[in-house]
């Protein structure tokens, strides 16, 4: 029974499945589905069938999404449970070009987390509620043989984190460095004030949409502003 399914969308529901429903469906090719929980995301896409999918979106538990332009993305939720690891412990695919973090509190700095820097595909990220989060570059972003976490993500959403303060903490980056960061969003989080130091812009050429709402430090805070106005 549904021996040629190649495509399953319920990504638009809170329906849930386990890695057994999907692992019957031998001629799957586009994926997006909910999980119960970290564990069951985690082991289907360390699955031979997940290796042969062209396009897929993981979500963990109680994550209502719908991503109009599929393309391979995995969106982890600390509500998942059980849980019993740190962000720093998962097992995420190195070619995800989209990545939405939702709700964990046990990182500082965003390129903390070490699988990041094999995500090199990374384009978009969304991190959301992480109560901890100071700076998404620090000087954990650049590993011992020169490769730079994040480097390719070309758009940030942040939203709703209370300590979040500034992009890039304490790093001075040479002129020959350049980010590929073209669209950057803040919104709610009330401890910044600086939104980007005259001295990095030349490190990020490529920005051309700046979006900040309801950051209540930052001056003219309900604003919606691109780069140049």
């Amino acid at each position: 029974m549904l021996s040629k399914l190649q495509h399953l969308r319920i990504d638009g529901t809170r329906a849930e499945v386990s890695p057994e429903d999907l692992l019957c469906l031998k001629q799957l090719k586009v994926v997006a589905v909910n999980f119960h929980n970290i564990q069951e995301l985690t082991r289907y896409q360390t699955s031979q069938q997940f290796r042969g999918l062209k396009k897929y979106c993981l979500i963990s538990r109680n994550q209502r999404l719908w991503e109009s332009d599929l393309g391979k993305k995995v969106c982890i939720s600390s509500e998942s449970e059980p849980f019993g690891i740190g962000v720093d412990q998962l097992v995420v695919p190195t070619d995800i070009d989209s990545f939405r973090l939702d709700g964990f509190n046990d990182f500082i700095c965003l390129s903390d987390i070490p699988w990041l820097k094999d995500a090199t595909d990374l384009r978009k990220c969304e991190v959301l509620c992480c109560n901890r989060l100071e700076s998404i570059f620090s000087s954990s972003s650049f590993s011992e043989d020169g490769q730079i976490s994040l480097l390719t993500v070309e758009r940030f959403y942040l939203q709703n984190l209370p300590r979040y303060r500034v992009l890039f903490d304490g790093i001075s980056l040479p002129h020959s460095i350049c980010f590929n960061l073209s669209i950057l969003s803040i919104w709610n989080c009330d401890t910044v004030k600086n939104i980007l130091p005259v001295q990095l812009l030349q490190n990020l050429p490529n920005l051309s949409f700046l979006n900040v709402v309801e950051c209540k430090n930052v001056e003219g805070h309900n604003s919606r502003r691109s780069r140049g106005e």
